[in-house]
């Protein structure tokens, strides 16, 4: 259609109308699409519902129109087409079919795999065949192409190559075209082709303007022949493409086709490498030149819009169909500011842009005023309720106030997380722009930023305390219940205990639930939303979402927990309204309190958090905002209403607020007119106060009648009363039996109580008051020496989920950077053709499986007893013939007594052809075993190769490719027997080899050997030649592994990584340019030719060495030479430094004159040098101690960091605390275990804040100019100091810790041995400690200084990487001569044995009933604790350290013993405190009476207690019995035995 013609279009409309044709009707259709009638095909046939008509909208005579009708055999099927169709069929018959295969692909949701492969195979075939094509059957098949870009997605996961095949039939049918011009246009594709006069055109672009719909039509296709940039359209564009055209392209060519194909999707390019999960079109645009090459291509794309999301970035790709994936090479963004994507290529094909997005999120607004008012009301309340409840905590019983404490406290917190944390506070970082500028292929079309920490953090917290809330809840309802349902015998033993348990661990369990299940570190919203910071609760389509953590995680648990608090409510309602006749209590109590008590207890329990099921439940927006409004004013305001209703309105709370205001009308009252509580009766106090002046009085007695004046508690169901509970004075007579000899718990005392009840109407909690008749059994016993062992907890880790990889590597391949790596007899994309030759048998010789172009040795081998028994009888070469599969050339013998040195005698005078080939096939077939060779074997049969090789002239393709494979199999000898070699032989080989890289011999352009390869090209009019091998499974070289490109102006990258590339810019002045150059590469698989004067090679750290040189006309020399390296992937090692060298002939050396790094990174290692020769990297290592153990991924090691330094600084806080507690208390036990354990925390105090602090304080930078002569293959250069100091203060007070642990195990064998013998220690025993202590850890680092530490060197005595002892040699394996093994892991060992002795011994004697009597009674709980104190003073949990060295190979148990090492070890400190200060009697009467002064209560309540029974006015001997240190409690059984 011609431009012209538009106007009339405009005019007459861009669509035929529907019509009645020859019989069948056609529906309305776009000019240039297809129409198919309503007429389908009937049922039962083949193609039943698919139209059986079709014809093509047309614009004819100046208006548009239906053309020709094509029909189609409904009992005909795409599988006879692609039968029928051949390249050779007549025009008729090609249109005929290829019309009926478009009439069948019309239904396109309908299609399946099979069948669009059978359809591109058509199309295929069709569009191959340019001479028999007409413009119909072109039409059709281009129609066919578009239907099936709109079919089932799914469909072409199983059927890409075809479609693949079909994208290049497409590419070329648009340059293939005759006319001047042509334009298909389908809804799907688009097809444009004009040919331009080349000296005419300076560029042409294409445009496809944006229109309502996806679909492509003819009008709004737009096409400028002559441009010389990318311009903008009137129209805006979806996709434009603008190919510049060669400037310096020859006026011989007189017209140049171009061609452009336009895909609506990428349905036919399938990447394995871009992700989809958002249902995005990705246009595909195609640009091509028939016979030239594009100076660049640019190319511009209208972003997508995406419902709430934004673009997060983008890459400028083509279709690569080497790796069949997308790929960036060549292709760069530019223009990023101008809102629309632009790239620009150097190469034409097909081009996309792939887009990722990220969720444009709508933050949460600022809290309203009603949920900061109500939330700051409820935090002051309960904060209140918490103080008043601590206060007047023994005015009641302990479990409601524990329970109400426990409730206000996680309510508390959650209140304050919601008013500071609820909002992102990295919102507006999600606002940024994140479109880089450097063109990387992107991983997937949906963006998840990794998690910053701050709201994950928040969320779990406040999920936390919020479930915990409702657990606390849900406890208190069940005590509720208990004490309805049992008023007599109350709640059972041991509730509290299993109450605290549940309250803080249930919600505990269910956040590393939903953690452990929904959050990873690059995808945190999995567990949370990013809109604020809670639980995740919507899909990708904001619909509720039941997988997601807000469901199971939080809505689930909080119903269940709802609906037995309000049956439990209800109950409690039903009770409280009943009126029993026979208590005058019940009768006449008023609606009111009835009410005030049910409301009391609803709002306890949080049933107004219904109103939030209400709230998601409801579609109505009206009742919906009702629901919102009373869920925000009930629920931020709970915390004030517990508030009111649990504190103001008690007759306590009035009291204290009564006296306050008493005492600030009367400020001259003083504070200590009473020694009595306020709240109790003073006859009681008095009463008290006599009973406690007479026990004082009889302190020494074994028997006595005390009576005291308790105060009992009751219940009542009569809902009139307010107050929780009421007192009621008891007479008591307890009978008591007082030992103070006896440091175990004293027995139970019987106590017989008669309770006479009255009830008091001033109760503060709704709980029904019942009457008891009760008689209490009380234990009155002093401090116990063994307290309460702490709760366990638990902690759990996440298992990083694997990806799968994108390519399914077959015969041992690996997979790297998107690609399959292949062993050497494998080749392909997946490793799945053969690079061999099998196994075969030529003259009854058997030769092995052998890679294309080696050398095989026969299976038979000399006989023993001659000269070379166990060598191969005979060789071949595999090679790889033309249109046959690899087979194995002319088979060559050896004589089995003929030796090296015969053979270097007979390699004299002249030498004919034959006797070179002879020479080179024996010489190479002796070396055949390199591994048996010595160095003087090396240097004859180096000399052999030198004479075979210097004669040029007599050399044929079959004894070069001999000599070149003995030079490979002398590379594979032992690299020490090079050093033993004294004359220049290998010298002058190395210049041999590069003199044959000059001289092609036989058309041989290339000998590949396992550890040799030669190249040598000859070039006319290039600019450069570049030589690179590619990498392998193993370090071999192969033939299809070696690259050479020789026409290139720069050093370009591979799709597959390599091992070395060279590239060798040609000089640009030269006076003969139409004469051929030679340009010649020789690869060294290792530097063992290469062996300097004081550099120093591991193993595993071989340089590779490559030689570039260039012959021309006029002594022509290269430009400068460009080189990059691959670093050598060393697990135990890390490569710090590289320099760039060449081999200087004259100084032996490396040398590096002429030769610049061109790149600092060291993941790909390149240089620049301004001549040719032999060239190489000289790499500086250290071994690393971080990778040296077994690698167990980055999210672990940052788990266990995290561990380390939490746990170290927890240590760190209790130990000193430890240490203070120990010296301020030293008088009240022994002086030895004070000291010990003092020592023992000073030690580990600082150990652990130089662990923190200093080990990484390592020197690990290299001066980058150091020079290549003395630079070294690991680092070693003279000690800076600070590392070095902070491993010695590690290894001295890390053994002095272990020293000080063994001496408190010593200390306690003898006092266990001396209270059985019934001796006294001598009281020398603490000099001799503190001598020991110290000074043994001194003397080992002493002596681990001296033996192996040097200031040049000072690796020999610690590592490089951490501050730490040295452990292994240098290839990373374990070395018994270091430091770590006799300065460190030997007299641990001992000293841990030695402990765990004692720790058995101990645990032997304390579970041993008839040694010590008063131990017999003893619970077997504290005797356990007893035992696991010991160990943890004793440092037993070190032993998981040897564990873990010896985990073997299974990584889940190696993970678990790393994570119990960390903490247990880290958390060493926090455990001596928590079991020998914290639970001891002493500490926790001190952090009572801080805080008792703090609050400044008299603490001169009461003198007695009914859990004591000694005066509080203790003496010297009372403190010594009462201190409960960690000692006491291992030697207190023996001490207090007969």
């Amino acid at each position: 259609m011609q431009s012209g013609s538009f106007i009339l279009v405009l005019l007459s409309g861009n669509y035929c109308n529907a019509i009645q044709l020859a019989g069948f009707h056609f529906s309305r259709t776009v000019i240039g699409w297809s129409a198919y009638s309503s007429q389908r095909c009937p049922h039962g046939t083949t193609n039943a519902g698919i139209s059986i008509a079709s014809t093509r909208c047309v614009y004819q005579n100046g208006k548009p129109m239906f053309g020709h009708i094509e029909k189609v055999e409904c009992g005909l099927t795409l599988e006879n087409i692609q039968a029928n169709v051949t390249v050779s069929m007549d025009p008729t018959k090609v249109q005929q079919l290829a019309s009926s295969a478009q009439i069948l692909t019309s239904r396109p949701e309908q299609l399946t795999g099979s069948n669009i492969t059978s359809a591109a195979d058509i199309v295929n075939t069709i569009l191959s065949n340019r001479v028999n094509i007409t413009e119909d059957t072109a039409v059709a098949a281009v129609t066919t192409v578009s239907q099936l870009l709109t079919a089932n997605p799914q469909r072409f996961t199983e059927e890409s190559n075809a479609t693949v095949s079909l994208t290049r039939t497409l590419e070329r049918f648009s340059v293939s075209q005759r006319n001047d011009a042509s334009l298909v246009v389908q809804p799907r594709l688009a097809i444009q082709t004009i040919q331009v006069q080349s000296d005419q055109t300076t560029g042409i672009q294409f445009s496809a303007l944006s229109g309502l719909s996806t679909n492509f039509t003819t009008n709004r296709i737009q096409l400028k022949t002559n441009v010389s940039e990318i311009k903008d359209t009137r129209v805006p564009s979806d996709v434009q493409i603008f190919i510049k055209l060669p400037s310096d392209q020859s006026r011989e060519t007189s017209k140049v086709s171009v061609g452009f194909v336009l895909y609506e999707n990428d349905l036919f390019f399938r990447s394995r490498m871009f992700q989809t999960s958002l249902n995005l079109r990705r246009m595909v645009i195609s640009g091509s030149l028939g016979g030239v090459k594009a100076e660049h291509v640019k190319l511009r794309f209208l972003p997508m819009n995406v419902s709430e999301k934004l673009l997060h970035d983008f890459a400028c790709v083509f279709w690569n169909y080497s790796l069949n994936d997308w790929s960036t090479r060549g292709c760069s963004k530019t223009n990023l500011s101008t809102g629309r994507l632009q790239c620009q290529c150097n190469h034409t094909t097909n081009f996309a842009v792939l887009m990722s997005f990220r969720i444009s999120y709508q933050f949460a607004q600022p809290l309203s005023d009603i949920s900061i008012v109500g939330c700051s009301l409820s935090i002051v309340g309960l904060i209140l309720t918490i103080i008043f409840q601590i206060i007047t905590r023994k005015s009641r019983r302990s479990a409601p106030t524990i329970l109400l404490v426990s409730i206000c406290v996680p309510m508390t917190i959650f209140y304050f997380l919601f008013l500071f944390g609820i909002e992102n506070p990295d919102r507006s970082l999600s606002r940024k722009s994140t479109v880089s500028k450097e063109n990387i292929l992107l991983s997937s079309d949906l963006h998840h930023e990794p998690d910053r920490g701050p709201c994950t953090a928040l969320t779990a917290l406040m999920q936390y305390f919020l479930l915990a809330t409702f657990t606390w809840n849900t406890l208190y309802a069940v005590h509720i219940f208990i004490l309805i349902r049992k008023t007599l015998s109350g709640t059972p033993i041991g509730f509290m205990a299993v109450s605290v348990v549940i309250g803080w661990g249930f919600p505990a369990g269910v956040v590393a639930i939903t953690l452990g299940v929904t959050y990873r570190v690059d995808d945190p919203l999995g567990y949370r939303r990013e809109e604020f910071c809670w639980l995740a609760a919507l899909n990708q389509d904001e619909q509720f979402d039941f997988a997601k953590p807000m469901f199971w995680g939080f809505l689930l648990p909080v119903a269940l927990m709802l609906l037995c608090n309000t049956a439990v409510l209800m109950y409690f309602g039903i009770n409280t309204c009943k009126t029993d006749p026979l208590l005058t209590s019940t009768r006449n109590i008023s609606l009111r309190k009835q009410f005030m008590s049910c409301f009391s207890l609803g709002a306890l329990l949080g049933i107004t958090w219904v109103l939030g099921y209400l709230v998601l439940s409801t579609s109505d927006p009206t009742l919906s905002n009702i629901f919102s409004i009373l869920f925000c004013v009930c629920n931020t305001t709970q915390g004030i209403q517990i508030f009111i209703l649990f504190t103001v309105r008690t007759a306590d709370f009035r009291k204290m607020i009564q006296s306050v205001t008493e005492s600030m009308s009367a400020p001259e009252m003083s504070l200590q007119r009473q020694v009595y509580v306020l709240w109790k009766p003073k006859s009681h106090s008095q009463d008290s106060s006599k009973t406690a002046d007479a026990e004082q009085s009889n302190g020494n007695y074994t028997r006595s009648q005390t009576t005291l004046n308790l105060y009992v508690r009751t219940t009542n169901t009569s809902p009139e009363i307010s107050s929780p509970t009421s007192e009621i004075p008891v007479t008591t007579t307890v009978h008591m039996t007082s030992s103070p000899e006896i440091s175990s718990p004293t027995p139970e005392i019987p106590i017989t109580t008669t309770v006479h009840m009255t009830s008091s109407p001033e109760i503060s909690s709704p709980t029904p008051e019942i009457p008891v008749t009760t008689t209490v059994h009380m234990t009155s016993s002093p401090e116990m020496s063994s307290p309460t062992p702490d709760t366990p907890f638990a902690t759990s880790s996440i298992t990083p989920s694997t990806t799968k990889a994108p390519l399914n590597c077959s015969n041992g391949g690996e997979l790297l950077n998107g690609v399959c790596i292949c062993p050497d007899e494998w080749t392909g994309e997946t490793c799945t053709i053969e690079n061999f030759c099998k196994e075969n048998n030529l003259e009854k010789f058997t030769f092995p499986r052998t890679v294309i172009g080696w050398s095989a040795y026969s299976k038979q081998t000399c006989e023993n007893g001659t000269e070379n028994a166990g060598i191969s009888k005979a060789t071949a070469q595999c090679l790889n013939t033309a249109n046959q599969p690899p087979m194995f050339d002319q088979l060559r013998r050896m004589e089995c007594g003929v030796s090296l040195e015969e053979l270097l005698g007979n390699a004299t005078g002249n030498i004919t052809e034959e006797k070179a080939q002879e020479l080179a096939t024996s010489t190479q077939m002796l070396t055949s075993k390199p591994e048996a060779l010595t160095s003087s074997n090396i240097t004859v049969a180096a000399d052999i190769v030198n004479i075979i090789l210097a004669n040029s002239t007599k050399i044929t393709k079959d004894t070069a490719t001999s000599a070149v494979t003995t030079v490979s199999q002398l590379l594979s000898a032992d690299p020490k027997l090079y050093s033993e070699i004294k004359d220049d032989t290998i010298v002058r080989l190395t210049k041999s080899i590069e003199e044959l890289s000059m001289k092609p011999k036989d058309g041989l352009s290339q000998v590949v050997q396992p550890k040799l390869v030669i190249q040598t090209t000859q070039v006319k009019q290039s600019k450069g030649v570049q030589f690179r091998a590619l990498s392998g499974a193993s370090s071999n070289f192969t033939a299809n592994r070696i690259q050479v490109d020789d026409n290139t102006s720069e050093m370009t990258e591979s799709e597959i990584p390599s091992e070395v590339e060279i590239f060798i810019k040609l000089p640009s002045a030269r006076s003969q340019p139409n004469k051929e150059m030679t340009v010649g590469f020789a690869l060294y698989d290792n530097d063992a030719f290469f062996q300097p004067r004081g550099v120093k090679s591991l193993k595993g750290t071989s340089t590779r060495v490559i030689s570039g040189s260039v012959h021309g006309v006029d002594g022509a020399e290269a430009e400068y030479v460009d080189l990059r390296f691959r670093p050598v992937n060393d697990t135990d090692k890390v490569l710090e430094h590289f320099e760039c060298v060449f081999w200087d002939y004259d100084a032996d050396h490396w040398s590096e004159t002429g030769c610049q790094r061109v790149s600092t990174n060291l993941s790909s290692l390149q240089c620049r040098c301004n001549h040719t020769t032999n060239f190489a990297v000289l790499m500086l290592w250290y071994l690393s101690f971080l990778q040296s153990f077994r690698a167990i991924g980055k999210e672990v090691s940052a788990a266990l960091n995290w561990i380390g330094i939490l746990g170290c600084a927890a240590s760190i806080l209790g130990l000193g605390i430890t240490l203070v507690y120990q010296i301020v208390t030293r008088k009240a036990r022994r002086n030895a275990p004070t000291v010990l354990l003092v020592c023992l925390c000073a030690s580990m105090i600082i150990y652990n804040l130089t662990f923190v602090v200093g080990i990484d304080k390592t020197d690990s930078k290299v001066d980058g100019a150091q020079s290549s002569r003395h630079l070294d293959s690991r680092n070693e250069q003279r000690d800076k100091g600070p590392c070095t100091v902070v491993t010695v203060l590690l290894q001295y007070f890390l053994l002095a810790t272990f020293s000080f642990n063994t001496l408190y195990a010593a200390d306690l064998l003898l006092v266990l041995r001396m209270t059985l013998t019934k001796k006294r220690r001598s009281g020398h025993f603490t000099t001799i400690y503190m001598l020991l202590g110290w000074g043994f850890p001194a003397v080992m680092v002493a002596i681990s200084l001296a033996v192996s530490y040097r200031v040049h060197e000072p690796l020999g005595y610690r590592r490089k990487d951490v501050c730490w002892l040295a452990a292994t040699d240098e290839v990373g394996k374990f070395d018994f001569r270091k430091p770590m093994l006799w300065g460190f892991l030997v007299p641990m060992s001992t000293m841990l044995l030695f402990n765990t002795a004692v720790l058995i011994y101990f645990a032997f004697l304390s579970f041993r009933q008839p040694i010590v009597n008063s131990s017999k009674n003893a619970a077997l709980k504290k005797k356990l604790l007893s035992n696991f104190s010991l160990g943890v003073v004793l440092g037993l949990t070190w032993v998981l350290g040897y564990l873990v060295l010896a985990s073997g190979d299974s990584e889940g148990l190696h993970i678990f013993l790393n994570f119990a090492f960390s903490l247990l070890v880290s958390t060493q400190g926090v455990q001596i405190f928590i079991l020998f200060t914290a639970r001891s009697t002493l500490f926790r009467k001190t952090t009572s009476r801080a805080v008792k002064s703090i609050s400044k209560i008299s603490l001169h309540r009461n003198r007695y207690n009914l859990n004591t029974k000694k005066n509080s006015v203790t003496t010297d001997q009372d403190l010594h019995n009462e201190v409960e240190d960690a000692y006491g409690i291992f030697t207190g059984i023996c001490e207090s035995s007969v």
